[in-house]
Order: C-alpha cells, then structure tokens, then sequence
C-alpha cells in the first residue's frame, strides 16, 4: 500500500518537465514585456524545484498562486505514479 504522507514529505526533487497550461500563457499576456518575463521564470522555477522567487511583483505573484494548485497536483500524482511503480517492481 502506498503511504501518501511518506510520497508528499520526501525531499522535493528536481524535474525534467512540467505542464504549461493555455490558461497560463492567457494570463500571462496581459502582463507587460517585464513581468511576463518574470511570470514565466516564477512558474517554471516552482515547476521544476518547488522553489519560489521572493518578491515578485503583485500581478506576477496573483499569476504564480493561480497556478500552484494544478503544479502541486501534477507533483503530487507524479510521485504517487512513481511509487506505485516501485512497489510493482
């Protein structure tokens, strides 16, 4: 049986890819030239590390909190995936 708790508290791992939804790229266009720049740095570094860049500006920060629900659920079934692969081994 698989022990969620175990699977969400392990130590975060770096990825090699992750989902970028349309509706990401949607809001992220209604940003100015810098902050969607810096809205695409913010999602793809937590994407990727689970790690967030420190002051953003608000409109990025709003952008990056709509996202993390679905980045966390994507991690979240990733590692579950994983070890219910290791467990069939």
């Amino acid at each position: 049986m698989i022990n969620m708790k175990t699977i969400i508290s392990k130590e975060n791992m770096e990825r090699e890819t992750f989902v970028f939804y349309r509706s990401y790229f949607d809001a992220i266009e209604l940003l100015s030239k810098k902050n969607r720049l810096l809205a695409y740095e913010a999602i793809a570094k937590y994407a990727l590390t689970q790690e967030e860049i420190q002051d953003l500006p608000p409109q990025v920060a709003i952008i990056l909190k709509m996202a993390k629900p679905n980045i966390d659920a994507t991690i979240r079934n990733y590692k579950i995936g994983r070890a219910s692969c290791r467990e069939r081994v």
